[in-house]
């Protein structure tokens, strides 16, 4: 599919540096940034809102007939997440805070079709919600011509959930694994709309962090050896990575998610949008729907297919 693209003159490198977002631009991250924007009319990017809206709708009514007949195993979903799954699913507050549709089509009059959704520990973010603006700052090119407002949507679902939640005093500890520098990048994302939010927001590194299964996630101030609680926890680290690297960790955060001493952002239950066995699933319930494509658990015979491991 050939896509229609606009040449730029102008690194937005400076509008970053100038505006406090050179933190984007550092030497240990992959380089973000080209200098040409593709061009996608007003009535395309109306379809993809639509797309998105859509198969968001298919993917919690999938989720909602898994957790009604018990189809954990068909998701490759581990019995240790199980039981918080289902407690996030049915207290829901606006916990989803965000997630990423991979699509194909939907340029020069192809349809859109689903490849997958990346619902718990998206990342493309910085690239999304900043590098676009900066690029169309930086040529003098107007700034509400940006296909997408990732990140005001952002800052609102923040809102959301700390509306959602006012018993909850909003301070939030965002982590990220140590030596992954293009994921603490996207949190940094993330931690700017919190706090544009009001949320009082912090970072660390996972292996760095205290959990208490009766009180809650506390992170220590080097300086003077105390700890700092926190009541919300955004981690950029899977679910299931979780569960089958570190079970003692997994039981702590089913107690603490239960009792709601904590809230982790994304939720459980998105582990059921991320996996790929999802998708089959909603096949079966939705066959030949428009925005899908067809999915089983073994080579469609006659037909180009590609091979996706279940989760990750």
């Amino acid at each position: 599919m050939k896509v229609k693209k606009q040449g730029l003159k102008i690194s937005p490198n400076e509008i970053l540096k100038n505006t406090g977002w050179d933190w984007i631009l550092g030497e240990s991250t992959v380089p973000y940034i080209v200098n040409e924007l593709v061009q996608v009319t007003k009535a395309e990017a109306e379809n993809y809102y639509k797309a998105g809206e859509t198969l968001y709708k298919l993917f919690v009514n999938t989720a909602q007939y898994v957790i009604d007949n018990k189809l954990y195993s068909e998701l490759a979903i581990p019995d240790s997440l199980i039981k918080i799954i289902e407690y996030s699913w049915n207290n829901d507050k606006n916990w989803h805070l965000y997630g990423r549709f991979d699509l194909s089509g939907g340029l020069n009059n192809m349809p859109i079709k689903l490849i997958e959704f990346n619902a718990d520990t998206a990342t493309c973010l910085p690239e999304t919600a900043v590098v676009q603006w900066a690029s169309l700052k930086a040529n003098g090119l107007e700034e509400n011509l940006q296909f997408n407002t990732v990140y005001e949507a952002l800052k609102n679902q923040f809102l959301e959930i700390k509306i959602q939640n006012p018993h909850k005093y909003p301070s939030i500890l965002f982590s990220s694994i140590t030596g992954h520098p293009e994921d603490q990048t996207n949190v940094t994302i993330l931690m700017e709309a919190a706090k544009e939010a009001g949320f009082h927001v912090d970072f660390e590194y996972v292996d760095q962090l205290e959990f208490d299964e009766n009180e809650g996630l506390f992170k220590e101030n080097k300086a003077n050896g105390t700890f700092e609680q926190f009541n919300f926890w955004f981690k950029l680290i899977p679910w299931e990575f979780i569960a089958w690297d570190e079970p003692e960790l997994c039981s702590i955060l089913e107690k603490l998610v239960i009792s709601e001493k904590l809230i982790v952002l994304n939720p459980p239950y998105s582990l059921l949008f991320q996996s790929k066995g999802l998708l089959k699933l909603m096949w079966e319930l939705n066959p030949y729907h428009d925005l899908l494509l067809e999915t089983k658990s073994r080579p469609i015979l006659g037909k180009k297919s590609v091979q996706k491991v279940m989760l990750i």
